[in-house]
């Protein structure tokens, strides 16, 4: 019995020890390419991510966070650490994309194509270099749990600095959105460009202005309610653009749904709609009108 032991700890020993030479090697052959890996993480988030793609600076940056993450990774792997300082190049690019008000999903499936890039390379050179079936499964096995212990570490390094500057980012926009609002309606002179892009919200159209407001009774600070609200009276008017959104205090909303060039608004049915609202919703409605006099006409 003891010399079986033996040989199968032995036997163990030889697998772990062929297991780890056929990573390192792995690792080298990747590593040897990773100018060609970084490229494609590229060209897959490019044309995969439809908001990088208008954007140059945001093309530059992802340029520099693919040839960061992909040199990293692979470090990362050849020396089997599960963590390590987020490069400045990664960073950058999560802070510049909440500057630009971008989902987090955007940032979520760029680190989905990066694993899913850095690994296929990986397991593709496995497949040639391997010849033990069980070693070259046993190296799989190591290859994705590193780097998907490895990529996630590195993820969410990203995620908290997305996050931070994200919430700074609203923060800021939140201000200069209703000091621009504020303008508006008070007649003072502003610069409807640069206007509707502090807005997010085109002026040059038909508009339907409203106000909404929680009755004594329901739930105060209750925003997402009201922004289901608008939401569905967008809807309804089948509006193609998102409506402004404004909070005013903890019970009271005011809002402008985009008509584009509708100067009609149906609004029957809306009391149904209303009613099946958890929430006890008062909306008052202005009447649908044009341009930047339009946008105070209707709210007024």
């Amino acid at each position: 019995m003891t010399r079986l032991d033996n040989d199968g700890a032995s036997s163990d020993t030889d697998q772990r020890s062929a297991v780890r030479t056929l990573v390192a090697t792995v690792y080298a052959a990747t590593n040897a390419r990773s100018v060609d890996i970084a490229e494609e993480m590229i060209t897959r988030t490019i044309s995969e991510i439809d908001e990088v793609t208008t954007d140059l600076h945001l093309v530059q940056l992802l340029t520099a966070c693919a040839e960061a993450a992909t040199s990293l990774s692979l470090a990362m792997l050849e020396h089997d650490r599960d963590t390590e300082p987020m490069p400045t190049a990664m960073s950058e690019y999560a802070r510049v994309l909440a500057q630009r008000g971008l989902p987090i999903t955007v940032l979520d499936r760029g680190y989905r194509l990066t694993h899913n890039t850095i690994l296929r390379w990986c397991l593709e050179q496995l497949e040639t270099l391997g010849t033990d079936p069980a070693v070259v499964a046993q190296a799989a096995v190591e290859i994705m749990t590193r780097l998907s212990t490895q990529i996630d570490g590195l993820y969410e390094q990203m995620l908290d600095t997305y996050e931070l500057e994200y919430e700074t980012w609203l923060r800021h926009r939140s201000t200069a959105r209703s000091a621009r609002i504020g303008d508006l309606l008070d007649g003072r002179p502003v610069d409807v460009t640069a206007a509707e892009s502090t807005l997010g919200y085109q002026l040059d159209q038909f508009h339907l202005g409203l106000i909404a407001w929680i009755e004594p009774g329901g739930t105060a600070h209750d925003l997402p309610a009201f922004e289901r609200a608008v939401t569905a009276l967008a809807e309804h008017l089948d509006c193609h653009e998102r409506p402004l959104f404004e909070p005013r205090d903890e019970r009271t909303v005011w809002a402008w749904l985009p008509l584009g060039g509708n100067a009609h608004a149906d609004v029957s049915g809306w009391t149904t709609a209303v009613e099946k609202w958890d929430q006890p919703i008062t909306v008052a409605l202005g009447a649908p009108q044009h341009g930047v006099a339009g946008f105070v006409r209707t709210h007024r």
